[in-house]
């Protein structure tokens, strides 16, 4: 509660001094400048023109994928087989801001995805030179 020199200072709305206005009980709604009614707004979009781009040319690359005689996809990187889908950018969307609708995209496993993050195949694979033996050899 707001003391101002040892008082109380009166809710705006009741004109009671053991509340403020804020919390007052029949406080009104507030209302959007000028005019007489609550107005909702458009909330933001969560993903921007770019991420829609991107997410449209993944979307028609997995339409292209089909899985092996098991159902399992190859991941480009270690080899594995894996149930799902995932697809991977050998070249980092962020320092190749140019190739993120026209790269070749490739299926990967997501522990190889987070492990290689941003970075491109060629620094992941000299950070992590283990995999230079299960790697696809266009990439080496």
């Amino acid at each position: 509660m707001i003391e101002r020199l040892g008082q109380m200072k009166p809710c705006k709305w009741c004109s009671s001094t053991w509340h403020t206005g804020m919390s007052c009980p029949t406080r009104r709604k507030p209302m959007n400048r000028g005019t007489s009614q609550l107005t909702t707004t458009k909330p933001m979009n969560k993903t921007g023109r770019v991420a829609k781009k991107t997410a449209s040319y993944v979307a028609k690359w997995k339409l292209t994928q089909k899985p092996n005689h098991q159902g399992f996809y190859t991941c480009y990187i270690s080899g594995r087989q894996v149930p799902y889908l995932i697809a991977e950018h050998p070249y980092s969307k962020v320092r190749h801001p140019e190739l993120r609708t026209n790269q070749k995209l490739e299926p990967v496993c997501a522990e190889i995805n987070k492990l290689k993050g941003s970075m491109d195949i060629s620094d992941f694979l000299e950070k992590y030179p283990e995999y230079k033996a299960t790697v696809k050899p266009e990439y080496l």
